[in-house]
């Protein structure tokens, strides 16, 4: 296909190519505070000339490397799946505010194309060494590098015909975004087209250090003014009258700053009157000799004014009155001008192979064998087309899966596309359900990390080559996100964001078509041998048709384009397809076809000696194909030995446990003898020393510890358990022997063993005395 031919060559142009330095299509560096995370967010811009300057790919090789080196970490988060912006869905920044800090790469856009608002916008794409990827420095939180440095190299651009590749109202286009916490610096690569002409290619390498002095020229006025700088050099200049900066203006004798003159009509750097002109303003004389005349006039075939008839005749009559053409004839009685009256014979019948159209039925109609497209109706082609339908999981309706079906594993889907010669049509009548959590065309904006959050993004409806999300979480090593290229005037993206699309057409000249490369991992078939191309979820109706190209064995130059039609679920392009079905309509023959419309005259029959169309014959048992006595069983019934060894037999009888007839005991004991085991403990209660339980205290049936000391009482004599006494004092387990005078203190320690009397004497007299408790102190004459 022609279309995606060029992609190719477009593609692997810009790696291959010899790096010029340019002074034009600076590279400027913006630092700002990110909004969430630490560090310092720098811009990557690369500034324009013109508004029709393209920018077309950032890249690396081993002539000119990309490097980028953050030594303290680059912050890449977690909610953006993709190395790209198409991954920073503007719906989820005032939930995660921290997107907007995060590291990625871009041709002009900050977010999704299809969220831009720029007519036209398309996601970059990215190719990339396997040996040497960049994606992963723009997906790892932490990342310290990027480096393309190999023959291969890298890249990520965007195709000649996504507006985002023209420059701001700034003049300039971002084309990388990194925040980190430390310093930045490298080498970056880009490709300009001049005006958007691409064989006008220019190839600038700019090295970049933020957080090291820049020198330059730091006056704002200046022409050479430096933004970066941060030592002036002093070399500021101004633009001379030509805009050249630091120039001389307009050369004596020269009418402009390109060098012209004035020529012989006053227009500076003009060739005078020009080689077959008449005047100085460029007329020329027409077919009727006028300088600057406009010549024969619209529909007119001469100076004088007359106009060609229906038969090309200059001022003549046209076709005569009862004739059908300029040479006379006239119409036949099949409607044919000039005819004999036999072209409208022919085969009437629309079923058939040779159907002629709306003619008069000549008997010639066929409809098997030689001359028609397949005896089992339709057109086979080796990759099938298979359309799944299922029930959605959130949304109402059917989501329709369409899979490529492949032959071997190394076969490789490489787009699905549209034009002028085969039209790419998808009709959902009801409207097709596109989740506004998807802000991407394909399967590349279903952030697994979402999914829980916004079930719905499931039955999204996208495009893709081979993946359900985004690549980079896909498990798949080497895949990448499809690429998508399209005619402006008919784009097909809006089909994929746009809740409630109601159609997809592609076919213009230009088409339309979503891809991968050939290094791109996702483009063979997973386990099934098949390929996913398209989700569509619908309330309705699907039909339309679709076109795709396959690399069979992953070979390109041997590329297959199928082009098939589909209505709802099913498999396209198979040997069962619609039309005539012929086969063998004799149901007495071996392949009697009841689907048949048409007999072939392909019917069989059964040969001498077999009993079927198979070519079986008869068993020992009488059955036609049969395989005799099965292995395992005893007799054609299909009978076993059973367990007591009887052929078809039934085995032990019910509540017998051997082919003796013997029955379990209630100890379960096939043919035991014990009838009774009431405590259920495994031993017959005729032989059992105790038919119950045995207590805590080891007693049969007994109550357990119960007691005050547990399985028996506090014995005679004892105060507790322990076999203490009460001493004379009554304290249990105490060691006083005697309390004579019955106090309460035992006599070994009692101060006073007897009674205090009323002097406070231990056993005294009490107030015996003269003076009471003492007689009368010598040398006293009373108390």
């Amino acid at each position: 296909m022609r279309l995606f031919t060029k992609l190719t060559t477009l593609v692997f142009f810009f790696l291959s190519f010899t790096t010029q330095a340019q002074d034009s299509y600076s590279l400027t560096i913006e630092a700002s505070t990110p909004a969430v995370a630490p560090g310092i967010t720098y811009r990557f811009y690369v500034d324009m000339i013109d508004p029709t300057d393209r920018m077309s790919a950032v890249f690396g090789n081993n002539d000119s490397n990309l490097i980028i080196t953050t030594p303290d970490g680059a912050f890449n988060n977690a909610f953006n799946s993709s190395w790209s912006a198409s991954g920073i869905n503007p719906l989820f920044l005032s939930t995660f505010p921290d997107m907007a800090d995060d590291t990625f790469a871009t041709i002009g856009l900050t977010g999704p194309a299809s969220t831009s608002g720029i007519a036209g916008a398309a996601d970059p794409s990215i190719v990339e060494d396997a040996s040497e990827q960049i994606s992963p420095y723009f997906l790892t939180d932490g990342a310290t590098s990027l480096s393309s440095t190999t023959a291969v190299g890298s890249a990520w651009y965007v195709l000649d015909n996504a507006e985002n590749g023209h420059p701001n109202d700034d003049m300039r286009v971002l084309v990388l975004q990194v925040t980190t916490s430390g310093s930045i610096s490298g080498t970056i690569n880009y490709q300009v087209f001049p005006l958007g002409v691409g064989e006008d290619a220019l190839y600038v390498t700019a090295n970049f250090s933020e957080g090291d002095d820049i020198a330059g020229c730091m006056d704002p006025e200046a022409c050479n003014y430096n933004a970066d700088a941060t030592v002036d050099d002093g070399a500021c200049d101004v633009n001379d009258e030509c805009g050249v900066c630091g120039g001389g203006g307009v050369s004596e004798g020269e009418c402009d700053c390109a060098g012209n003159v004035l020529d012989e009509c006053g227009v500076c750097g003009g060739g005078g009157i020009a080689e077959g002109t008449c005047d100085c303003a460029g007329n020329v004389l027409d077919e009727c000799g006028v300088c600057g005349g406009d010549g024969i006039a619209d529909g007119a075939c001469d100076c004088a004014g007359n106009v060609l008839d229906e038969c090309g005749v200059c001022g003549g009559g046209g076709i005569a009155e009862g004739a059908c053409d300029c040479a006379g004839n006239v119409l036949d009685e099949c409607g044919v001008c000039g005819g004999d009256n036999s072209s409208c014979a022919g085969c009437a019948d629309e079923n058939a192979c040779n159907y002629a159209g709306d003619t008069i039925d000549d008997g010639s109609c066929f409809y098997c064998g030689e001359g028609c497209e397949s005896d089992s109706g339709g057109e086979s082609v080796e990759y099938t087309l298979t359309v799944e339908a299922s029930t959605p999981a959130v949304v109402e309706g059917t989501t329709y899966r369409f899979y490529i079906d492949m032959l071997d594993p190394t076969d490789r889907l490489s787009a699905v596309f549209g034009n002028n010669e085969s039209n790419l049509v998808i009709n959902t009548p009801d409207g097709a359900f596109n989740s506004d959590v998807n802000a991407s065309w394909s399967a590349s904006g279903i952030n697994p990390a979402f999914v829980t959050m916004f079930p719905e993004m499931a039955d999204d409806t996208y495009a893709t080559i081979g993946l359900e999300g985004p690549a980079s979480a896909s498990g798949i090593a080497g895949a990448a996100d499809p690429s998508i290229v399209e005619d402006p005037i008919q784009p097909v993206t809006p089909y994929f964001t746009t809740d409630g699309a109601t159609g997809l057409l592609s076919s213009t000249n230009i088409g339309a078509g979503w891809y991968v490369l050939q290094t791109d991992e996702n483009g063979h078939p997973d386990s099934d041998m098949r390929v996913l191309v398209l989700q569509v979820t619908t309330s309705g109706s699907i039909s339309g048709t679709i076109n795709y190209q396959v690399f069979p064995l992953g070979v390109g130059i041997d590329q297959v384009q199928v082009s098939l039609d589909f209505d709802g679920a099913g498999i396209y392009g198979g040997s069962s397809g619609t039309g005539n079905a012929c086969g063998c309509m004799d149901y007495t023959a071996c392949n009697f076809d009841p689907t048949a419309d048409y007999d072939d005259e392909s019917c069989t029959y059964i040969g001498s000696e077999e009993c079927d169309c198979a070519g079986n014959i008869v068993d020992e048992c009488g059955i036609c194909g049969g395989d005799g006595i099965a292995d395992g069983t005893c007799d054609c019934e299909g009978n076993v030995l059973d367990e007591c060894g009887l052929c078809g037999g039934d085995g032990i009888a019910e509540g017998d446990c051997n082919c003796d007839g013997d029955q379990l005991d209630v100890l379960g004991v096939c043919g035991g003898s014990c009838t009774e085991d009431i405590d259920s403990d495994g031993v017959c209660d005729d032989i059992d020393e105790c038919v119950g339980a045995y207590d805590s205290c080891e007693v049969c049936n007994g109550p357990g510890d119960i007691y005050e000391c547990g399985c028996a009482d506090i014995p005679q004599g004892d105060c507790n358990c322990d076999g203490d006494q009460l001493d004379v004092l009554g304290v249990c387990g105490g060691s006083c022997t005697e309390d004579i005078d019955s106090d309460g203190v035992c006599d070994d320690i009692d101060e006073c063993v007897g009674a205090y009397d009323s002097c406070e004497v231990c056993n005294g007299p009490g107030d015996i005395y003269e003076c009471g408790c003492a007689g009368i102190a010598d040398g006293a004459c009373d108390c």
